[in-house]
Protein backbone atom coordinates (compact mmCIF):
# COMPACT_ATOMS: atom_id res chain seq x y z
CA UNK A 1 0.00 0.00 0.00
CA UNK A 2 0.78 3.79 -0.24
CA UNK A 3 0.40 6.15 3.10
CA UNK A 4 0.23 9.48 2.14
CA UNK A 5 0.84 12.08 4.87
CA UNK A 6 -2.18 12.93 7.27
CA UNK A 7 -1.49 13.79 10.74
CA UNK A 8 1.13 16.82 11.37
CA UNK A 9 3.97 14.96 14.17
CA UNK A 10 7.08 16.97 12.98
CA UNK A 11 7.61 17.08 16.97
CA UNK A 12 7.06 14.18 17.66
CA UNK A 13 10.06 13.45 14.90
CA UNK A 14 12.53 15.56 16.64
CA UNK A 15 12.15 13.76 20.25
CA UNK A 16 12.07 10.17 18.92
CA UNK A 17 15.26 10.78 17.29
CA UNK A 18 17.23 12.42 19.63
CA UNK A 19 16.05 9.62 22.20
CA UNK A 20 17.83 6.78 19.61
CA UNK A 21 20.61 9.32 19.41
CA UNK A 22 21.45 9.73 22.49
CA UNK A 23 20.61 5.67 23.38
CA UNK A 24 18.15 5.22 26.08
CA UNK A 25 18.36 4.69 29.81
CA UNK A 26 14.59 3.31 30.88
CA UNK A 27 12.44 1.09 29.29
CA UNK A 28 10.94 3.14 25.86
CA UNK A 29 7.02 3.19 26.39
CA UNK A 30 6.34 2.25 22.97
CA UNK A 31 8.49 -0.45 22.03
CA UNK A 32 8.92 -2.17 25.63
CA UNK A 33 12.76 -2.38 24.97
CA UNK A 34 15.19 -0.15 27.37
CA UNK A 35 18.19 -0.45 29.41
CA UNK A 36 17.86 -3.58 31.33
CA UNK A 37 19.63 -3.30 35.03
CA UNK A 38 22.52 -6.14 35.92
CA UNK A 39 19.75 -7.95 37.77
CA UNK A 40 17.24 -8.25 34.94
CA UNK A 41 20.04 -9.89 32.49
CA UNK A 42 19.54 -13.55 31.11
CA UNK A 43 20.59 -16.13 28.94
CA UNK A 44 19.69 -15.24 25.22
CA UNK A 45 19.55 -17.11 22.44
CA UNK A 46 19.33 -15.08 19.31
CA UNK A 47 17.77 -16.94 16.50
CA UNK A 48 18.33 -16.20 12.81
CA UNK A 49 17.67 -17.72 9.95
CA UNK A 50 21.02 -18.16 8.65
CA UNK A 51 23.18 -17.56 5.28
CA UNK A 52 25.95 -19.14 3.66
CA UNK A 53 26.93 -15.38 2.76
CA UNK A 54 30.12 -14.28 4.38
CA UNK A 55 28.69 -11.03 4.62
CA UNK A 56 25.73 -11.95 6.26
CA UNK A 57 27.94 -14.19 8.57
CA UNK A 58 30.14 -10.89 9.41
CA UNK A 59 27.26 -9.08 10.45
CA UNK A 60 25.74 -11.77 12.67
CA UNK A 61 29.49 -12.30 14.76
CA UNK A 62 29.84 -7.97 14.74
CA UNK A 63 26.06 -7.94 16.03
CA UNK A 64 26.46 -10.45 18.76
CA UNK A 65 30.01 -9.31 19.97
CA UNK A 66 28.52 -5.79 20.26
CA UNK A 67 25.59 -7.03 22.38
CA UNK A 68 27.67 -9.39 24.91
CA UNK A 69 29.72 -6.26 25.50
CA UNK A 70 27.05 -3.48 25.50
CA UNK A 71 24.67 -5.75 28.08
CA UNK A 72 28.10 -6.96 29.99
CA UNK A 73 25.65 -10.19 29.21
CA UNK A 74 27.32 -13.25 30.99
CA UNK A 75 25.39 -15.30 28.20
CA UNK A 76 24.35 -14.62 24.64
CA UNK A 77 24.87 -17.13 21.51
CA UNK A 78 23.40 -17.27 17.97
CA UNK A 79 21.53 -19.60 16.29
CA UNK A 80 20.30 -20.68 13.24
CA UNK A 81 17.47 -21.95 11.31
CA UNK A 82 19.05 -23.27 8.41
CA UNK A 83 22.34 -22.38 5.78
CA UNK A 84 24.82 -21.57 8.33
CA UNK A 85 28.18 -23.82 7.63
CA UNK A 86 28.97 -23.02 11.59
CA UNK A 87 26.24 -25.76 12.62
CA UNK A 88 26.18 -28.62 10.03
CA UNK A 89 23.21 -31.11 10.97
CA UNK A 90 22.58 -29.14 14.02
CA UNK A 91 18.83 -28.28 13.76
CA UNK A 92 17.02 -26.04 15.87
CA UNK A 93 16.04 -27.80 18.75
CA UNK A 94 19.65 -29.34 19.06
CA UNK A 95 20.91 -25.89 19.44
CA UNK A 96 18.44 -24.74 21.97
CA UNK A 97 18.99 -27.88 24.01
CA UNK A 98 22.63 -27.57 24.01
CA UNK A 99 22.13 -23.81 25.33
CA UNK A 100 19.63 -24.87 28.12
CA UNK A 101 22.62 -27.41 28.97
CA UNK A 102 25.19 -24.67 29.44
CA UNK A 103 23.17 -21.78 31.45
CA UNK A 104 22.19 -24.50 34.04
CA UNK A 105 25.41 -25.05 34.55
CA UNK A 106 26.55 -21.42 35.05
CA UNK A 107 22.91 -21.80 37.52
CA UNK A 108 20.32 -20.15 35.49
CA UNK A 109 17.16 -21.34 35.53
CA UNK A 110 15.57 -19.86 32.20
CA UNK A 111 16.57 -18.95 29.14
CA UNK A 112 15.11 -16.45 26.50
CA UNK A 113 14.93 -17.05 22.94
CA UNK A 114 15.08 -13.96 20.64
CA UNK A 115 13.58 -14.28 17.07
CA UNK A 116 15.81 -11.88 14.81
CA UNK A 117 13.00 -11.77 11.86
CA UNK A 118 11.60 -8.58 10.55
CA UNK A 119 8.04 -10.53 9.32
CA UNK A 120 5.85 -12.57 11.14
CA UNK A 121 5.94 -15.23 8.55
CA UNK A 122 6.09 -19.59 8.37
CA UNK A 123 10.01 -19.53 10.36
CA UNK A 124 8.19 -16.83 13.21
CA UNK A 125 4.65 -18.37 13.52
CA UNK A 126 5.64 -22.10 12.95
CA UNK A 127 9.24 -23.36 12.61
CA UNK A 128 10.51 -21.70 15.74
CA UNK A 129 7.32 -22.32 18.39
CA UNK A 130 7.64 -25.98 17.28
CA UNK A 131 11.80 -26.25 17.32
CA UNK A 132 10.70 -24.95 21.03
CA UNK A 133 8.47 -27.22 21.98
CA UNK A 134 10.80 -29.92 20.88
CA UNK A 135 13.73 -28.62 22.76
CA UNK A 136 11.07 -27.90 25.83
CA UNK A 137 10.44 -31.52 25.97
CA UNK A 138 13.58 -32.85 25.47
CA UNK A 139 15.02 -30.08 28.36
CA UNK A 140 12.14 -32.03 30.55
CA UNK A 141 13.25 -35.50 30.14
CA UNK A 142 16.69 -34.68 30.32
CA UNK A 143 16.06 -32.80 33.69
CA UNK A 144 13.93 -35.91 35.04
CA UNK A 145 16.84 -38.29 33.84
CA UNK A 146 19.37 -36.18 36.64
CA UNK A 147 16.68 -35.35 39.11
CA UNK A 148 16.77 -31.29 38.41
CA UNK A 149 14.52 -28.85 37.74
CA UNK A 150 14.34 -27.98 34.25
CA UNK A 151 15.44 -24.90 32.64
CA UNK A 152 12.45 -22.47 31.63
CA UNK A 153 11.93 -20.96 28.20
CA UNK A 154 10.89 -17.68 27.52
CA UNK A 155 10.01 -16.98 23.81
CA UNK A 156 10.35 -13.40 23.18
CA UNK A 157 8.59 -11.75 20.10
CA UNK A 158 10.26 -11.05 17.23
CA UNK A 159 12.02 -7.81 16.58
CA UNK A 160 9.99 -7.14 13.62
CA UNK A 161 7.52 -6.58 15.72
CA UNK A 162 8.83 -3.42 17.49
CA UNK A 163 7.88 -1.53 14.89
CA UNK A 164 7.85 2.28 16.86
CA UNK A 165 11.54 1.30 17.27
CA UNK A 166 12.66 0.51 13.90
CA UNK A 167 10.52 3.17 11.85
CA UNK A 168 12.77 6.33 13.83
CA UNK A 169 15.91 4.30 12.77
CA UNK A 170 14.61 4.33 8.58
CA UNK A 171 13.37 7.82 8.72
CA UNK A 172 16.93 8.84 10.33
CA UNK A 173 18.17 7.30 6.56
CA UNK A 174 15.80 8.93 4.37
CA UNK A 175 16.20 12.53 5.42
CA UNK A 176 20.07 11.99 5.30
CA UNK A 177 19.36 11.00 1.29
CA UNK A 178 18.54 13.56 -1.30
CA UNK A 179 14.91 14.55 -1.59
CA UNK A 180 12.23 12.66 -2.74
CA UNK A 181 8.52 12.48 -3.44
CA UNK A 182 8.20 8.86 -2.92
CA UNK A 183 9.95 6.50 -1.45
CA UNK A 184 9.11 2.46 -1.74
CA UNK A 185 10.03 0.42 1.57
CA UNK A 186 10.97 -3.28 -0.24
CA UNK A 187 10.85 -5.46 1.87
CA UNK A 188 10.98 -9.84 1.40
CA UNK A 189 7.65 -10.17 2.08
CA UNK A 190 5.79 -13.27 3.10
CA UNK A 191 3.17 -15.52 1.48
CA UNK A 192 1.67 -16.50 4.97
CA UNK A 193 -2.00 -14.49 5.95
CA UNK A 194 -1.02 -11.48 7.89
CA UNK A 195 2.64 -12.03 7.36
CA UNK A 196 3.33 -8.78 6.00
CA UNK A 197 1.85 -6.46 8.55
CA UNK A 198 4.61 -5.55 9.89
CA UNK A 199 5.65 -3.99 6.93
CA UNK A 200 2.69 -1.94 6.37
CA UNK A 201 3.06 -0.88 10.21
CA UNK A 202 6.25 0.62 9.61
CA UNK A 203 5.13 2.85 6.67
CA UNK A 204 2.57 3.77 7.84
CA UNK A 205 4.31 5.29 11.10
CA UNK A 206 7.06 6.23 8.62
CA UNK A 207 4.64 8.15 6.53
CA UNK A 208 4.27 10.26 10.11
CA UNK A 209 7.74 10.94 11.20
CA UNK A 210 9.43 12.15 7.56
CA UNK A 211 6.50 14.74 7.02
CA UNK A 212 5.79 17.21 8.50
CA UNK A 213 3.61 19.60 10.39
CA UNK A 214 1.02 22.48 9.75
CA UNK A 215 2.78 25.32 8.91
CA UNK A 216 5.55 24.09 7.54
CA UNK A 217 4.86 24.47 3.67
CA UNK A 218 6.56 21.73 2.05
CA UNK A 219 5.38 18.67 -0.53
CA UNK A 220 4.03 15.28 1.85
CA UNK A 221 6.24 12.24 0.94
CA UNK A 222 4.38 9.03 0.01
CA UNK A 223 5.82 5.63 1.61
CA UNK A 224 4.74 2.73 -0.17
CA UNK A 225 5.25 -1.09 0.44
CA UNK A 226 6.32 -3.51 -1.93
CA UNK A 227 7.71 -7.25 -1.92
CA UNK A 228 10.78 -9.01 -3.65
CA UNK A 229 8.80 -12.30 -3.33
CA UNK A 230 5.02 -11.43 -3.76
CA UNK A 231 3.06 -9.05 -4.76
CA UNK A 232 3.07 -5.95 -4.76
CA UNK A 233 6.70 -5.92 -6.79
CA UNK A 234 9.15 -3.30 -7.25
CA UNK A 235 8.19 -2.78 -10.73
CA UNK A 236 4.43 -2.43 -10.25
CA UNK A 237 4.60 0.20 -7.16
CA UNK A 238 7.02 2.02 -8.83
CA UNK A 239 5.12 2.31 -12.22
CA UNK A 240 1.86 3.39 -9.94
CA UNK A 241 3.91 5.99 -8.33
CA UNK A 242 5.49 7.38 -12.00
CA UNK A 243 1.67 7.25 -13.63
CA UNK A 244 0.87 9.74 -10.53
CA UNK A 245 3.92 12.24 -11.49
CA UNK A 246 6.43 11.60 -9.24
CA UNK A 247 10.12 11.84 -10.73
CA UNK A 248 12.39 11.56 -7.89
CA UNK A 249 11.52 8.05 -5.53
CA UNK A 250 13.72 6.43 -3.21
CA UNK A 251 14.01 2.63 -2.96
CA UNK A 252 14.50 1.61 0.89
CA UNK A 253 15.45 -2.32 1.08
CA UNK A 254 13.77 -3.34 4.43
CA UNK A 255 16.33 -6.44 5.44
CA UNK A 256 18.35 -7.21 8.14
CA UNK A 257 21.91 -7.54 6.99
CA UNK A 258 22.71 -6.47 3.31
CA UNK A 259 23.50 -9.16 1.05
CA UNK A 260 22.41 -10.79 -2.51
CA UNK A 261 18.91 -9.46 -2.78
CA UNK A 262 19.63 -5.78 -1.60
CA UNK A 263 21.97 -6.17 -4.83
CA UNK A 264 19.87 -7.64 -6.85
CA UNK A 265 17.18 -4.56 -6.03
CA UNK A 266 19.95 -1.74 -6.46
CA UNK A 267 20.74 -3.41 -10.03
CA UNK A 268 16.96 -3.73 -10.61
CA UNK A 269 16.29 -0.19 -9.79
CA UNK A 270 19.28 1.16 -11.76
CA UNK A 271 17.24 -0.68 -14.50
CA UNK A 272 13.44 0.79 -13.85
CA UNK A 273 15.28 4.13 -13.53
CA UNK A 274 16.39 4.11 -17.44
CA UNK A 275 12.63 2.66 -18.51
CA UNK A 276 10.90 5.16 -16.91
CA UNK A 277 12.81 8.11 -17.27
CA UNK A 278 12.95 9.21 -13.59
CA UNK A 279 15.62 10.03 -10.69
CA UNK A 280 15.70 6.87 -8.31
CA UNK A 281 17.91 7.26 -4.80
CA UNK A 282 18.81 3.75 -4.14
CA UNK A 283 20.30 3.55 -0.24
CA UNK A 284 22.24 0.48 1.44
CA UNK A 285 19.49 -0.98 4.02
CA UNK A 286 20.36 0.65 7.39
CA UNK A 287 21.73 -1.80 9.79
CA UNK A 288 18.41 -2.91 10.77
CA UNK A 289 20.25 -6.15 13.02
CA UNK A 290 22.04 -3.19 15.20
CA UNK A 291 18.08 -2.41 16.51
CA UNK A 292 18.93 -4.96 18.90
CA UNK A 293 22.38 -4.05 19.90
CA UNK A 294 20.32 -0.71 20.63
CA UNK A 295 18.34 -1.85 23.40
CA UNK A 296 19.11 -3.86 25.99
CA UNK A 297 16.65 -6.99 26.48
CA UNK A 298 13.75 -6.63 29.23
CA UNK A 299 12.88 -10.16 29.73
CA UNK A 300 9.45 -11.35 29.29
CA UNK A 301 7.33 -12.58 32.54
Amino acid sequence: MCYPFSVPARRRVIFRLISLSGGMTKRDEQTGYGMATGSEIKPYLLVFHGSSDPRYQAAVAELMFGIAARLNAPLVKAAFLEGYPMNPGNGMETQITEFAAVAAQKGYTRINILPVFLHPGVHVMEDIPKQVAQAEAEILLQAKAKGELPVKIHLEPYIGQHTGAIAPLLAQQIMAEPPATAWILIAHGSRREGGNQSVEDVAQKLTQLINPGNGMKMTPIEICTAYWSVAPSLEERLAKLVAAGHRQVGILPYFLFPGGITEAIARRAEELSHTHGVSIITVNPPRLGMVIGNWSFVPGP
